[in-house]
């Protein structure tokens, strides 16, 4: 059984490698010197940064814990990995959801797990109609995706920020593949419409030819 996991380790180390510096390489071509690539992942210590970086060790918005958009997409795609949602309901009910993604809302996570709010944290969750989160699903959903299918947990939010605590938070509590999405919902809007556009541009020029 061990044998079987460490070469599906090794396996997944391989993929994560090939698209971090795919990412890489396509950035340099684009003239991008400032994109956040992880730039820790495409470095030897990958594994000792998948499983075993301690929480405490990392300050906020540290390259070891935040991943970019595509290549969290990428990884989702290639069944590595799981998008969790940290928003709140009412934030997915108005700007929508991300599709495959699984839905945790952080500040339910943190009052039942007895973690103080901060003022601007409360009034988020007083915006909405918050439920009281149940421990023994959390932590079964938690340990199916990240132990049961061995998937990175790619945390993502609104904008990239309340994804770091989300992702600090997680690997506290055990779970060191946990990972913050730069850029958030906010990205992934503007990846889809950036996409649309192409396709709409090319459906043009496919008519006029």
């Amino acid at each position: 059984m061990e044998t079987v996991k460490t070469k599906r380790y090794i396996s997944n180390y391989i993929i994560v490698i090939s698209i971090c510096l795919k990412e890489y390489v396509e950035a340099i071509g684009c003239g991008r010197d400032n994109v956040l690539l992880d730039r820790t992942l495409c470095k030897a210590p990958l594994a000792r940064h998948f499983m075993s970086t301690e929480a405490s060790e990392l300050p906020e918005h540290s390259p070891l814990l935040e991943i970019t958009l595509p290549t969290a997409l990428e990884l989702t795609r290639l069944g590595l990995a799981t998008m969790v949602d940290i928003r709140q309901t009412f934030e997915i009910e108005m700007k929508g959801a991300i599709p495959d993604s699984v839905h945790i809302p952080l500040f339910e996570v943190k009052v039942m797990l007895g973690h103080a709010l901060t003022e601007d944290e409360q009034d988020i969750l007083d915006a909405g109609e918050p439920k009281e989160m149940d421990a023994k699903s959390f932590f079964t959903m938690i340990n199916q995706l990240h132990n049961g299918r061995d998937h990175l947990l790619l945390c993502i939010c609104n904008s990239g920020r309340r994804s770091v605590s989300a992702a600090l938070m997680l690997r506290s509590l055990g779970y060191p593949k946990a990972l913050s999405v730069t850029g958030g919902f906010q990205a992934w809007k503007k990846l889809q419409a950036a996409n649309a556009a192409e396709a709409a541009a090319g459906a043009v020029t496919a008519v006029s030819t």
